[in-house]
């Protein structure tokens, strides 16, 4: 597979921080759900930008979608337990316990004809949130 990391110039790598392990599962789970069973054009973008005063970081992929993905998981493993996603979710809970600004979103991507095309997640922080670590 290839991959991006497009880091726009709004962003300002010396001061902008991200908390640890926040887009990592979702790189990860790009990958491996997402890219795993397609055959070529395989590809994940990461993008940050700073829109309206907030980090915006995009994980992309062109995989075979998350509907695809657990009916291929369910066959293979059904005792399978997403540990890393409900991980990072009790993060997210918690980071919006002390800090309510955080927007998450998971967008699957299908075709005019209805056919997978991968899978957006939309992670957004204040920059004051960002910087904190």
């Amino acid at each position: 597979f290839s991959f991006e990391i497009i880091v726009d110039k709004s962003v300002n790598r010396e001061l902008i921080r991200i908390p640890s392990m926040l887009i990592q599962p979702y790189v990860e789970n790009a990958v491996k759900h997402g890219l795993l069973h397609k055959k070529y054009n395989r590809k994940v973008t990461v993008t940050f930008e700073v829109l309206n005063e907030r980090l915006i970081v995009i994980i992309n992929d062109n995989g075979i979608g998350r509907k695809r993905s657990q009916e291929l998981n369910a066959i293979r493993d059904r005792k399978h337990q997403p540990f890393a996603m409900d991980a990072n979710k009790k993060r997210l809970e918690i980071l919006k316990n002390n800090f309510k600004d955080i927007s998450f979103e998971i967008i699957d991507k299908y075709s005019p004809l209805d056919e997978p095309l991968g899978t957006k997640v939309i992670i957004s922080l204040p920059i004051h949130i960002a910087s904190q670590n």
